[in-house]
């Protein structure tokens, strides 16, 4: 882990080294930013001057050739006729005019690069642009260069296209004669099939096909249902009569009568006693008895065991209503049938039909697809007979000179405050970066950054040899425990960079220190020489399982056990068999102290 941890120290700058390296090193910022201006202002003061002139043309869109606004600009595509303006332009045929007429000797290709077009945006203009030493040089040379064009436009339009156009126009007419004979066997075709639009006609008949499924589909369900009511009405009128009597008249028995007399009798007799006596229960007891013997005179004469004095029949309403219901159903039945016939009929003659479908849209799809074919190759030469007529006009009237060059005022390059400005940033930019390169290359141990960035190890304490105090010594041991002493390892042997007094001095206190806590002084032993700053209550608190002690062995003989604590001076220069030696040994090295001590 600690192997890994310089790697990822080495790779990893912090901000505050970056802010001291450009500090240090501000020599090499000011001398780039210098040498930027003195660029610029040479650049300014001696390189050759160009001077732009620009001139605008007009390109009007001909009356035959039809025009969509602002929309192909809009959509990003460009107008095609400024395009193909601007394509002439730039040609070498109309550049090697100019360069001829002008008497330019430099190569085609320096002097193409002095002219550049632009399309104003929304509009139908181009302006035209052109460079050279002088301002007059640059009007005349834009100038030129639009009357060349102007010319070069007006003679390429201005060619004859009438072999073109005839070549055309003898193809059209053949191509209307062609597509003429066509329609007329495709007008015979269907005069003698008898057919309209077959297309359309073989949609309507699948359509009418279908429908007959079915409505004939439905018919046959409302057969199915008015036979099964049929037949369930036919069941019915087996088990009602065909005639019912409508009323009878039977005598009473005299039984009944003088039962009824009875039963009046006892009803009078009961009111004149008291609900609730014995003589009122006795009489009710009496009148439910009559009154049954009653009820079974009734059901006999009912029964006919009595005499029937008269007797009327008439035809049973229900017989009739089911007999009715039976006819309306068997008429709606039949004529069904007579529907479900008549539509299988119209299918069966459809069916016949659509077998003769084929080959009838077979001949009539050849005939359709040689009249389309026809009939593109007719619009396209139409449409190459418009182009090759507005091809024609368009040379005579599209580029307008719409503003011609002027003497431009100030030079295109250089601009005084841009060129200077520009060239003091990239000077700036040059300056921070060989900055940076030197500070990097260093090896001075000027800072905590420094030491984090060429060893990978923490600086524990920045002081002069007489702050060791008691306190910034308890900071130092408690700064040693966090990183492993008294747990991992017991030692730190403190080892100065550089052998000078006040690293040695440091060192020296450090290990007389964790010793007078460790072991107690012997009787007649002189007391080792401290900082006067140091007071004697600042060992207390030392337990014996972390040292401190001067490095007097090899550094190669560490143990596990064993730690390095680096004393170095400020400003201390490493040379490379230390760095690296350092650096191999920085798993063993748990920190640094840095003494502010200017070397001699």
């Amino acid at each position: 882990m600690q192997e890994g941890s310089w790697v990822e120290r080495e790779s990893t700058v912090a901000l505050p080294w970056l802010w001291h390296a450009l500090r240090l090193q501000w020599r090499w910022i000011a001398g780039g930013l210098t040498l930027g201006i003195l660029l610029g202002l040479s650049i300014v003061l001696f390189a050759p001057k160009r001077y732009d002139a620009s001139a605008q043309v007009l390109i009007d869109t001909p009356a035959t050739v039809p025009s969509l606004g602002g929309l192909p600009m809009i959509l990003g595509g460009g107008n095609p006729g400024v395009e193909t303006q601007r394509q002439i332009l730039e040609s070498r045929s109309v550049l090697e005019r100019v360069q001829k007429r002008l008497g330019y000797a430099e190569p085609y290709r320096d002097f193409s690069q002095r002219f550049r077009t632009q399309a104003i945006r929304n509009s139908t203009v181009i302006e035209l642009t052109a460079s050279d030493e002088t301002a007059s040089k640059a009007a005349r040379l834009t100038n030129t260069w639009v009357e060349e064009y102007l010319r070069f436009v007006r003679e390429l339009y201005d060619q004859n296209p009438s072999s073109l156009l005839a070549k055309l126009s003898r193809e059209i007419e053949a191509q209307e004669k062609r597509l003429a004979d066509i329609d007329q066997r495709l007008v015979r075709f269907l005069q003698q099939k008898q057919l309209v639009a077959p297309d359309q006609e073989l949609a309507k008949g699948m359509e009418k096909y279908a429908d007959l499924v079915a409505q004939v589909r439905e018919q046959r369900g409302k057969e199915l249902a008015l036979t099964r009511q049929i037949t369930e009405l036919r069941a019915q009128l087996r088990q009602q009569p065909a005639f019912a009597d409508l009323s009878r008249t039977i005598a009473i028995p005299p039984e009944v009568q003088e039962l009824n007399k009875k039963i009046a009798e006892l009803q009078i007799q009961r009111s004149e006693y008291q609900p609730d006596s014995p003589e009122a229960r006795a009489l009710d007891i009496q009148i439910a008895q009559a009154q049954r013997e009653r009820a079974r005179f009734l059901e006999q004469a009912v029964a006919g065991e009595f005499k029937l004095l008269s007797r009327q029949e008439a035809v049973n309403p229900i017989y009739q209503q089911l007999l009715q219901a039976l006819l309306m159903a068997e008429a709606e039945r039949e004529a069904i049938r007579a529907t479900v016939r008549y539509m299988e009929n119209q299918q069966a003659q459809l069916e016949a039909q659509f077998r003769k479908v084929p080959s009838l849209m077979a001949e009539y799809g050849a005939l359709r697809r040689e009249q389309e074919v026809a009939q593109t190759l007719w619009t396209e030469k139409i449409k190459a007979y418009e182009q090759a007529r507005a091809q024609q006009l368009v040379g005579r009237v599209s580029p307008v000179l719409l503003q011609p060059a002027f003497l431009p005022d100030l030079p295109a390059f250089p601009r005084p405050v841009l060129t200077t400005a520009l060239a003091a940033m990239l000077g700036l930019m040059i300056g921070t970066l060989l900055a940076l390169i030197r500070a990097w290359s260093e090896r001075c141990l000027r800072t905590r950054w420094d030491v984090e960035r060429l060893l990978g190890i923490p600086v524990l304490m920045e002081l002069r040899p007489h702050e060791l105090d008691g306190q910034r010594l308890q900071l130092l041991l408690w700064s040693l425990r966090a990183a492993g002493g008294g747990e991992h390892w017991q030692t730190a042997l403190a080892l100065p960079l550089a052998a000078t007094p006040k690293t040695q001095q440091v060192a020296h206190a450090l290990a007389t220190t964790t010793l007078q806590a460790d072991e107690p002084n012997p009787a007649g032993r002189a007391e080792p020489a401290l900082p006067e700053t140091l007071p004697a209550s600042s060992t207390s608190g030392l337990n014996g399982l972390l040292q401190i002690r001067e490095a007097t062995t090899s550094l190669r003989d560490l143990s596990e056990a064993q730690r390095l604590l680096l004393i170095a001076p400020q400003n201390l220069e490493l040379d490379e068999q230390t760095l690296l030696m350092l650096r191999n040994l920085q798993p063993q090295i748990v920190g640094m102290i840095l003494v502010q001590e200017e070397l001699q």
